[in-house]
């Protein structure tokens, strides 16, 4: 009877999870099916999925080490508080519970807790994997935008638009020359930040987006845009490269058959039967250098597609050529013209003989070999497909041929 006395009187007085059984001899109680979130001395019980463990006074405390951030998955195992977050327990594990405002555990480690601050990280910019990246600059990261630090050196954000960057290169952009907004007057263009006259005897082309190639050829074909640029006039004249050679500066071409070097009254001809590397070091000897085949076509046909420097008319007497409408008739042209003969085939920007008289090296390569391309059409094709703007043909760098000159382009440094 005692017994069930103190039985009745324990379940009364209970409140807390751990029970003090001493004493109650074999009458004993299933304690499992009894709460188990308090402490007590050293008789208690816990229930299943609870361990008795010590808190900070040496009181005994049930606890679940599976979640408990005092006790993860050992007494006394407390799992310290992560840097910018609160600390958790997670299946016996210490890990992250929440990240501090504007802080992100992007790595998923829990050992650097919320390592990264979404206001300024520019690898997590606003939320993680948001990287900044800008062409010409330094990415940087403000109150969780993406935007520009600081431009490369000779580079700026004109435009003031964070997307394309630092997109000037203030060194050679005729618009921005130096600084932004400093604008080069027509006739001068950008060199090294300063606006300077164009040389004598070549034209300043704007920069512009064009339609590269044609239905014919379209080998190389789609929209292209080209930085601003100058280029000669005329094609280099057998005067001219004589004088290059004079200075020692550039070598002897061929002087057989239809070749103009040392011919009397061929001064004014282009020079023909050199080679690449002839043509490259002419250029270079006057500052300059041979256009690209981007830059060539946009100088030969401008922005509206035209087929022909002129337009899109069949060609006659508009070039020096040796087809149909000719001034000498069909396949009766023995050689070169004087440059600038046909003044009716300029190009839109005033460039003489781009169809006709001579091919013209470029400084591009063909299929990433050796072989240049060159372009234009020559004196004695007598074929229209031959002298469109579009059409594109290749030699080898050491290549000489009777209809095969060059004109200059420049300035000498190109935009990357």
């Amino acid at each position: 009877m005692r017994a069930r006395w103190m039985i009745g009187l324990a379940v009364a007085v209970l409140g807390a999870s751990c029970i003090d059984y001493t004493g109650l001899g074999s009458d004993s109680i299933d304690y499992t099916k009894v709460g188990n979130t308090g402490a007590g001395a050293s008789g208690e019980q816990c229930l299943s999925g609870s361990t008795k463990c010590q808190d900070g006074m040496s009181n005994d405390v049930c606890v679940n080490t599976q979640n408990d951030p005092s006790h993860c998955g050992a007494c006394g195992n407390a799992c310290g508080t992560p840097p910018n977050a609160t600390a958790a327990c997670v299946v016996g594990q210490c890990g992250v519970g929440n990240c501090s405002a504007g802080f992100a555990n992007c790595d998923m480690d829990a050992t650097d807790g919320c390592e990264v601050k979404l206001a300024t990280d520019t690898a997590h910019c606003g939320a993680c994997g948001n990287v900044c990246s800008v062409v010409n600059a330094t990415a940087a990261c403000v109150v969780g935008q993406c935007g520009i630090g600081n431009c490369s050196a000779g580079f700026a954000n004109c435009d003031m638009d964070a997307t394309d960057g630092c997109e000037v290169k203030l060194a050679t952009d005729a618009a921005h020359c130096g600084a932004c907004g400093n604008a080069c007057v027509s006739g001068k263009f950008c060199q090294v930040g300063a606006c300077i006259p164009v040389p004598e005897g070549m034209v300043s082309i704007p920069a512009g987006t064009f339609t590269m190639g044609d239905a014919d050829n379209k080998a190389k074909a789609g929209m292209v845009t080209v930085s601003a640029f100058f280029m000669d006039v005329t094609e280099v004249t057998t005067e001219a490269y004589a004088a290059c050679v004079l200075s020692n500066k550039c070598t002897t071409t061929n002087t057989s058959g239809s070749c103009n070097a040392g011919v009397a009254g061929r001064e004014n001809h282009p020079i023909n039967c050199v080679d690449w590397n002839q043509a490259t070091a002419y250029c270079a000897a006057q500052g300059l250098r041979l256009p690209t085949e981007e830059e060539w076509e946009y100088a030969a046909r401008g922005t509206d597609g035209r087929l022909f420097p002129w337009g899109n008319t069949a060609p006659t007497n508009q070039l020096c050529w040796n087809g149909a409408g000719n001034d000498l008739g069909q396949v009766n042209r023995k050689n070169t013209c004087a440059v600038s003969s046909y003044s009716s085939g300029n190009s839109p920007f005033g460039l003489a003989d781009m169809s006709g008289n001579v091919w013209e090296w470029t400084s591009s390569t063909f299929g990433g070999g050796a072989a240049r391309v060159y372009r234009g059409g020559g004196w004695n094709d007598y074929d229209p497909s031959y002298v469109r703007s579009a059409n594109r043909h290749v030699y080898e760098p050491t290549a000489r041929h009777v209809d095969l000159g060059l004109r200059c382009a420049g300035p000498f440094s190109l935009d990357p």
